[in-house]
């Protein structure tokens, strides 16, 4: 088979999310099936592989409500992203994590992922991803009684957002003021 044409794993998370977030799971679960599969036939026992099918379970197990889930799944995309060294992935796993315990209502934990995975998102020089970090970690430090500085940390968001051109992120970070 031509290696081109092999779908890259890291390539999933999109279509897979477009399709869970209008409604079509089944979709989802094909896309999966079959390029997922293909992705691992072509790289088998690459954990960076397996930390991408995992990403993309645990975005069904939240459109199915299921945080529990997510967290377990989003655990081992962790593990699975540092075995294969990917520094990003593993910061958008630990964030990932900080999401899902914030849904289940665990936001001592979820702060301290969150703050972990902003630290990580800095030191990778990945300033979206810190961004959105900080945007989600505003709201537990919220939930937790810490008013002021999660107040504080969303103006920052907004700002950042403001000074990207990013009107969407813009809008996202005045929800949660």
């Amino acid at each position: 088979a031509d290696p081109g044409l092999v779908p890259s794993a890291a390539a999933l998370t999109h279509p897979v999310t477009a399709a869970l977030r209008r409604g079509k799971h089944a979709f989802a679960e094909e896309i999966l099936k079959v390029l997922g599969e293909a992705a691992l036939r072509s790289a088998p026992g690459d954990p960076s592989v397996y930390a991408q099918l995992l990403r993309c379970r645990s975005w069904q197990a939240m459109f199915n409500g299921d945080y529990a889930r997510c967290v377990k799944l989003d655990s081992d995309a962790l593990e699975h992203a540092r075995r294969a060294g990917d520094q990003r992935q593993a910061a958008t796993s630990r964030f990932d994590i900080a999401y899902d315990l914030r849904m289940l209502g665990d936001y001592e934990r979820a702060v301290e992922f969150f703050f972990e995975a902003r630290d990580e998102a800095r030191q990778l020089g990945l300033d979206a991803l810190a961004s959105t970090i900080e945007h989600n970690l505003s709201l537990a430090l919220h939930r937790i009684g810490r008013h002021r500085e999660a107040i504080d940390m969303q103006h920052r968001c907004v700002d950042t957002a403001i000074l990207r051109g990013d009107r969407i992120g813009e809008a996202y970070c005045r929800h949660y003021m």
